[in-house]
């Protein structure tokens, strides 16, 4: 069987050429499509932890920011605001852009 299959990667040489190059394109594009979801994830991460706040409150169940919604009742801002200590209390959203200058 491994000898059938090595007769026809040889006998048709340019096919099994094109079909490497094609599979390493795609597997390329993959590695930097997940690089760009990896890079835009830490860029995400760093807003919200460069920001000076020594607290960050979310909604129960929100576990990241990136396309989450955390929908906090008018007051609860208003409460925090309360709390000694508190300077300001801002709401945010976070969106993934990809900028270049």
């Amino acid at each position: 069987m491994i000898i059938l299959v090595y007769r026809q990667l040889i006998h048709e040489l340019f096919r099994t050429l094109t079909t490497i190059l094609v599979i390493a394109a795609a597997l390329a594009v993959i590695l930097l499509l997940e690089g760009f979801l990896s890079g835009l994830y830490i860029q995400l991460k760093n807003v919200s932890l460069n920001r000076g706040a020594d607290l960050i409150v979310t909604q129960s169940g929100v576990s990241n920011f990136v396309a989450s919604r955390s929908i906090l009742p008018q007051l609860s801002r208003q409460r925090i605001e309360a709390i000694d200590g508190v300077v300001e209390a801002h709401p945010f959203t976070m969106v993934p852009v990809i900028y270049e200058k």
